[in-house]
């Protein structure tokens, strides 16, 4: 059934496999323009430095798996959490 909550838990398992695959043409598409994300560093990217760091290598993600999802809604707006386990190796 292609439900809402179908369709975002397919687009997190696209977007995790584009990372480990470093597929830029994927991650443009699925990533909002105005994308910031914050690493387990602290560092925060926009979503150009956060592809180009990918696509460059800078950063290879191996694993992303994620366990425990729960997905709820909150008006239009879908919250996706769950337990991400992950590996990523930066500057190989």
């Amino acid at each position: 059934m292609n439900t809402p909550i179908n369709q975002l838990l397919e687009a997190d398992r696209l977007r995790r496999r584009a990372m480990i695959e470093a597929d830029n043409v994927a991650l443009e598409q699925l990533l909002a323009d105005d994308l910031t994300w914050t690493h387990s560093s602290g560092v925060t990217e926009a979503k150009t430095e956060f592809i180009n760091a990918i696509t460059a290598g800078r950063v290879s993600y191996r694993v992303l798996d994620v366990s425990q999802d729960q997905v709820r809604a909150a008006g239009d707006v879908f919250i996706h959490q769950g337990t991400l386990t992950g590996l990523a190796v930066r500057d190989e």
